[in-house]
């Protein structure tokens, strides 16, 4: 993968399939990919090393790029700390600092006492928990400063703001969250798509049918959503097979239609499987209910889901 975000990029799979989704938690991965002299890759919700790369997995280098992108993830190497440029230290006074490549942790991070400017010892995440802690993810996904009103952090805020420019003027480590949702992806060129809100569950009816032990098969190649991670189209065969146990039936034509308010969502596969058998399983007032999706090859794998049971 060329993405330099590649953490974030998993991290977005995660969050729509993998129960990713506590902003009180912070997510950290060990992504088993070569980048090169690239090692890691954190911000605020999301951090993780690459485990392939030069170099890391040897003893004291494995260590050293855990904690630099740990720190990452608590905000560390916010703008507003002496020595730090583009979240990182930039002098040689730092060598051998977390910030830069070490295993130190000296006063500058962890309490430096500069006025309306976070330290590490107050972060939320650390116990035991400080008298008057700071959230990461307030300050930098909300663009909430609060009590830290460090001149450098407002001037930041205030350009970022004017000029709707927030990743070239951001005041600390990026906030990865927004790159989970697919807004900020940073994988090349992508097209628009919608949320899962535009999926239309009320275009299912139904119809009665007394026959509860039945095996309905329903099937078609016609099923189409979005990537969320490129915004290009996926295309799905789709496997419906139920016992009418709730005396319903689908109608088919609002099965189409209901398939149809896909088209335009960005879901991954097992989230579209996964709501699929959530809708139906509701209008049809059944459990006896298995969705198979097998999606089109991609980049040449075959994935199948299958969500439910007839038993």
């Amino acid at each position: 993968m060329k993405d330099k975000s590649v953490n974030t990029q998993i991290g977005n799979y995660f969050h729509q399939v993998g129960g990713f989704t506590n902003k009180k938690k912070t997510y950290f991965l060990w992504t088993d990919v070569n980048k090169g002299n690239h090692s890691g890759d954190a911000g605020v919700g999301i951090g993780g090393i690459f485990v392939q790369s030069n170099g890391v997995s040897a003893g004291n280098r494995l260590i050293t790029i855990n904690l630099h992108e740990l720190l990452h993830t608590q905000l560390m190497g916010i703008r507003c700390i002496k020595g730090i440029k583009k979240v990182h230290y930039q002098d040689g006074s730092a060598n051998g600092h977390q910030l830069s490549v070490g295993t130190k942790l000296n006063k500058s991070i962890y309490t430096h006492n500069i006025e309306g400017c976070p330290q590490l010892i107050d972060s939320v995440y650390l116990t035991p928990t400080s008298k008057d802690p700071y959230d990461p993810y307030k300050i930098m996904c909300d663009r909430d400063l609060g009590k830290y009103t460090h001149p450098k952090l407002v001037k930041l805020m205030a350009k970022a703001t004017k000029k709707n420019k927030w990743y070239s003027n951001r005041i600390g480590p990026t906030c990865n969250w927004r790159d989970w949702t697919g807004k900020f992806a940073k994988s090349g060129k992508k097209f628009d798509f919608l949320d899962e809100s535009h999926i239309d569950s009320s275009l299912l009816e139904v119809f009665k049918f007394n026959s509860p032990n039945q095996y309905i098969k329903t099937e078609t190649d016609e099923f189409s959503a979005v990537c969320p991670f490129s915004g290009l189209p996926d295309i799905s065969y789709v496997k419906i097979e139920y016992l009418p146990t709730g005396k319903k039936c689908v109608e088919l034509k609002s099965l189409k239609y209901y398939f149809v308010s896909f088209r335009n969502v960005g879901i991954y596969q097992e989230a579209a499987t996964k709501r699929i058998y959530k809708d139906l399983t509701s209008v049809l007032e059944t459990k006896q209910l298995i969705i198979t999706t097998l999606y089109n090859i991609r980049g040449g794998f075959k994935t199948t889901c299958i969500e439910g049971s007839l038993k």
